[in-house]
């Protein structure tokens, strides 16, 4: 489709991001998640997998995470909880014909 669009760069700055509820409470604002996201793990991934509020002409997404360090260094258990919940993500939206990518950055 010639109006088909990569959705724009959500850039998740991670700076002062030390724990999950702030990571969850950020990701929401920045990703533009539905009022009634749960602020856990099961909704997070189920907002990442459900992007009903995107235009649907939509080809894919872009997640930029940078500053990963400060998450890490303080609970990094919950970072690989967040790797492995994007990676879930970009698997499932393959299995829908459609692009996720998610870049990391310490």
């Amino acid at each position: 489709k010639g109006n088909s669009t990569i959705h724009g760069l959500k850039d998740l700055e991670g700076k002062k991001i030390e724990k999950k509820e702030q990571f969850l409470n950020h990701a929401a604002v920045v990703m533009k998640f539905p009022s009634h996201f749960g602020n856990n793990w099961d909704a997070f991934y189920d907002c990442l997998t459900d992007m009903e509020w995107v235009d649907e002409e939509t080809r894919g997404y872009l997640v930029y995470f940078d500053h990963t360090d400060a998450f890490a260094n303080h609970h990094e258990s919950q970072l690989e909880t967040v790797i492995e919940l994007f990676q879930d993500a970009v698997e499932f939206w393959q299995g829908e014909g459609k692009s996720m990518l998610v870049l990391l950055s310490g």
